[in-house]
């Protein structure tokens, strides 16, 4: 099974979940640490940036949803 953005691409991206924070010295950035989102796992296509919503395993040829089985 394949799966394909309405727009062709068959790669995806997750939306960010972590950040890293620095601190300013006078003279540099330096790194303190980097700290978690937790937040609901979200796909992104790679090209387009559309959300993937997936479809039903019964049937996807009458789907509105972002990506199509091939």
């Amino acid at each position: 099974m394949t799966l394909k953005c309405n727009c062709g691409s068959e790669e995806y991206i997750t939306e960010a979940n972590a950040y890293d924070i620095y601190q300013y010295d006078g003279d540099n950035f330096n790194f303190q640490r980097t700290e978690r989102i937790d937040s609901e796992f979200k796909l992104y296509c790679r090209d387009c940036g559309v959300e993937i919503t997936l479809p039903p395993e019964s049937d996807n040829k009458n789907s509105t949803n972002s990506a199509v089985k091939i």
